[in-house]
């Protein structure tokens, strides 16, 4: 059986490599490292089948599937904020452009990215893609095998005996020194 990485380097990397990187430099201009880290983890996603787009009445909405796409690249570039993501759309138009903006102006703002979050926690979203990207890669593979974390965990062979504390002194006066001070206050 064929591990994961396997399928992706037999049937995704040629297929990268040879057809679709030249054809988005061509289009887009010079890609870093993490654009093609992109272009990869969208392929192997395929995140546009899994957004849920609504049509109604009003203004329409901001597409759902390029603010997702936005979401895999702020895990995708290491970037910790929602504002950050958004300073790098703005800045970075390769970017921008894969995760399907082609201006500045079409980038929604961070509002709306947060309750395009919300939705996407509502519904389960990460998850859906999760468990499709492992049936189509895995549905054919059988794993059988359990593992266990073997890390040493430091604690004691023996319980210490407890330290008890000393007997108090008291400070006021005995039963003997009370009694003769009620006799005396009489």
């Amino acid at each position: 059986m064929n591990s994961l990485l396997q399928i992706l380097t037999q049937s995704f990397g040629p297929i990268l490599q040879n057809q679709l990187f030249p054809v988005l430099r061509e289009e887009l201009g010079p890609m870093s490292n993490r654009h093609e880290q992109f272009v990869c983890t969208m392929a192997m996603l395929q995140l546009d089948g899994f957004v849920i787009v609504r049509h109604g009445r009003g203004r329409p909405g901001h597409d759902r599937a390029s603010i997702a796409r936005a979401f895999v690249a702020k895990a995708v570039f290491n970037v910790s904020t929602t504002r950050a993501i958004l300073d790098r759309l703005h800045s970075d138009a390769v970017l921008r452009r894969l995760c399907g903006w082609e201006t500045v102006a079409q980038i929604p703002m961070r509002p709306c990215f947060s309750r395009a979050f919300a939705e996407f926690a509502q519904s389960e979203f990460p998850q859906r893609v999760h468990a499709a990207l492992v049936q189509r890669t895995q549905s054919e593979r059988l794993i059988g095998h359990i593992l266990r974390d073997s890390t040493a965990i430091e604690a004691r062979e023996k319980p210490q005996p407890k330290v008890r504390p000393a007997p108090r002194l008291r400070a006021g006066p005995t039963t003997k020194n009370r009694k003769s001070r009620r006799a005396r206050s009489r």
